[in-house]
């Protein structure tokens, strides 16, 4: 007939190494917290070992912090300044050339009023809708994509319309569909992708943040 084996708690007079402890720490920390009866063994180990107590010093920190009904809120700590690092769009532009390519193949164009002024097509004041306002045209100079922008007015005089039309010379002349185009002004964004011929138009845009807006070209998807 077998015998059934017993398994036995080790007896009190077992002093534990500093292995056994170091792996029972955290169930002594819990019962010493939460039910009230840990082991003396490990008590007494920590009574004399300086590293064990150390381990288990911290780990009584952390466990109290997390068990606590009100526990201390998490430190603050400052915001980082980030005022030092380099927008896409503070890369320095000419009139002649107002946009530039960044490493991840994006065209960044900022509008600004020295800027407008020289795309001014028709006059501001008065202008019926459809009128064209502003006009760029750079032509394709492969590597460079070609871009021609048109802004017209719209029935609200408050508001226009942005034109975008695209041409990369890697692509076929015939298909230019899918580059992705981001128009920002502020906190608000627009999203399109341009169509077989290149173009997109963003609606409803307010004519008094013209001089604000940012415009981001994604040439390469790949990227």
């Amino acid at each position: 007939m077998g015998h059934k084996r017993i398994h036995r708690r080790p007896s009190a007079s077992h002093r534990l190494s500093h292995r056994e402890t170091l792996a029972q720490l955290y169930a002594y920390t819990h019962e010493l917290l939460i039910a009230g009866s840990p082991d003396p063994r490990i008590s007494e180990h920590l009574a004399v070992c300086s590293q064990c107590r150390a381990a288990f010093d911290e780990l009584m920190e952390v466990t109290r912090t997390a068990t606590s009904p009100n526990p201390e809120p998490a430190p603050v700590y400052p915001t980082p300044d980030l005022t030092r690092l380099r927008r896409p769009w503070d890369t320095a532009v000419s009139v002649e050339r107002p946009w530039f390519i960044d490493q991840l193949r994006r065209l960044w164009l900022e509008f600004s009023q020295p800027l407008l002024q020289t795309w001014q097509a028709s006059p501001l004041l008065g202008a019926h809708r459809g009128a064209l306002l502003y006009s760029f045209q750079q032509p394709a100079d492969p590597p460079q994509p070609g871009l021609h922008l048109n802004i017209y007015s719209e029935d609200e005089p408050a508001l226009a319309l942005l034109s975008v039309n695209i041409e990369l010379g890697e692509r076929d002349p015939l298909d230019q569909s899918g580059i992705p185009v981001s128009l920002y002004l502020g906190e608000m964004r627009w999203q399109a992708e341009t169509d077989q011929s290149g173009s997109v138009q963003f609606a409803h845009i307010p004519r008094s943040g013209l001089e604000q807006l940012r415009l981001a070209i994604t040439l390469d998807q790949s990227a």
